[in-house]
């Protein structure tokens, strides 16, 4: 082996060595990043996302045809009693954010009957 392949094959595994380092530290040790999650939704009282669950290949694992969105910060995930977030959410003992139902193409939206919904 020359010089020059010593110096390239260097290159490679300092570079493999950085890349690796750096997501650990992103993802393992800094928690930078958000999950979204899914928490149960009562469709009479709350405004809802909504899928229809009647052919169970359309479902997520959760099955949840009427559900509400959160995103929650990757450090406070652990303090979750469930994968929903929900009650810590609803207590505001962790941060996190309700993702709100818009109705387009992509989302259908349950709406309460009593419910007015207020211009944005």
């Amino acid at each position: 082996m020359n010089k020059s392949d010593k110096i390239t094959l260097s290159i490679i595994i300092l570079s493999v060595f950085v890349v690796i380092a750096s997501t650990s530290y992103l993802f393992l040790w800094k928690k930078d990043f958000t999950f979204v999650l899914e928490a149960y939704c009562d469709p009479e009282y709350e405004i809802c996302h909504y899928r229809d669950c009647s052919n169970p290949d359309d479902c997520p694992p959760n099955q949840l045809e009427y559900y509400r969105v959160f995103e929650v910060p990757a450090t406070d995930f652990p303090k979750c009693s469930d994968n929903s977030c929900l009650l810590e959410c609803a207590m505001e003992t962790i941060s996190c954010a309700e993702i709100i139902c818009e109705e387009d193409d992509e989302n259908t939206c349950n709406i309460p009957a009593d419910t007015e919904l207020k211009p944005q």
